[in-house]
């Protein structure tokens, strides 16, 4: 009969000699499933919550929890509050700021036009009028260019190129007159109409057919008035074109003067004659009025032009203020482009029609 008795012997033998390798065996499969947790959070769900076998595990090492003292575990603790992200709420939506709004230009004597939107009774010199500080003490020119509307180009030029401290004067007989004083106005010129008179070589120059004339009536006269300032709206008032004769006769010249004053209307008086009792007759009636003191293109040339600027800056200089007269003539637009760009550097400033009015002696 064999005995069995060495068997558990080499069995223990076996186990024993093997335990090792079972135990490096397990070891590997611990440290796989170690690493494939590892790499799961890392790549694959790195947002997820730790899985409590990895707590475990951490735990077992001695890196987090019990091992810790209080005062680190106090730490640990503060540290991830201060870390944590709160989740996400709801934007609100934004709501846009309110924008802010300027205050209100203020208004001094001589800017009617801020006024006029509050004060339509206003006279229409004062009601259509460009804004002009009332302060400025500097010396004034104002520039009245005439004979406008009639031809296209050199309106538009005048409207478009110039300062628009230069006022704009429309013939009576343009087409468009109504849409020229708009666009003018757009452009911050203050408008003029045109006001055909008898001139002493009529009839050889002829005002044209609504000219006003001595050989007519008051009555006439006042008619032909009413069709020239009907021809548009936004001008504050007129200035004679021709009348040489016209502006000698009181007895036609006041009741068209008159006239004007109750339209609120200023005059120039072009002074087409030395004898005009224009400016006289309009401050005895109380219509506001201004005076030209020169004609600056009558020899139509660059030098002729920019000399009669240099006179019209010395009498303002001088008297505080000077008034003068041009036509539509490319060079004159040109000459006068330049010269008022710059003005201001001479300590003159360029100033519209009304801020000029009843400022000169009367002559």
């Amino acid at each position: 009969m064999r005995s069995t008795s060495p068997r558990p012997r080499v069995a223990d033998h076996w186990l024993h000699s093997r335990l090792p390798l079972v135990l490096a065996g397990a070891a590997v499969v611990l440290l796989a499933i170690v690493g494939g947790l590892a790499v799961w959070g890392t790549f694959i769900a790195p947002d997820a919550p730790i899985p409590q076998i990895e707590l475990a595990l951490d735990q077992a090492a001695g890196t987090v929890g019990p091992d810790l003292s209080p005062e680190e575990q106090a730490l640990e603790t503060e540290l991830a509050a201060a870390t944590e992200q709160p989740p996400a709420e709801a934007a609100e939506p934004t709501v846009p700021a309110p924008e802010s709004e300027s205050p209100p230009a203020e208004e001094t004597a001589d800017e009617p036009a801020a006024e006029a939107a509050e004060d339509p009774a206003l006279p229409a010199w004062r009601r259509f009028a460009a804004p002009f500080a009332s302060d400025d003490k500097r010396p004034r020119i104002a520039i009245v260019v005439t004979g406008l509307g009639l031809g296209e180009t050199v309106t538009r030029s005048a409207i478009e190129d110039l300062a628009g401290a230069v006022t704009l004067s429309f013939s009576p007989y343009g087409g468009r007159v109504g849409e020229w004083i708009e666009a003018a106005r757009l452009k911050g010129h203050e408008a003029l109409l045109d006001l055909p008179m008898e001139p002493i070589s009529y009839p050889r120059d002829d005002p044209g057919p609504q000219g006003l004339l001595t050989s007519l009536g008051e009555a006439e006269n006042a008619e032909r008035l009413g069709w020239i300032l009907g021809r548009g709206e936004g001008y504050v008032g007129v200035i004679n074109a021709m009348g040489s004769r016209f502006l000698t006769a009181e007895e036609h010249l006041r009741p068209i003067l008159a006239e004007l004053g109750k339209r609120g209307l200023l005059f120039v008086d072009g002074r087409e004659s030395a004898d005009s009792l224009g400016a006289k007759l309009a401050s005895a009636l109380g219509v506001p009025r201004a005076i030209n003191d020169r004609f600056i293109d009558v020899e139509p040339t660059r030098v002729s032009i920019d000399g009669r600027l240099e006179q019209l800056e010395r009498l303002a200089l001088t008297g505080g203020t000077a008034v003068a007269v041009a036509r539509p003539l490319p060079v004159t637009i040109e000459r006068l482009k330049q010269w008022a760009a710059k003005l201001e550097a001479k300590g003159i400033v360029l100033a519209p029609i009304t801020a000029i009015v009843d400022r000169q002696p009367d002559r």
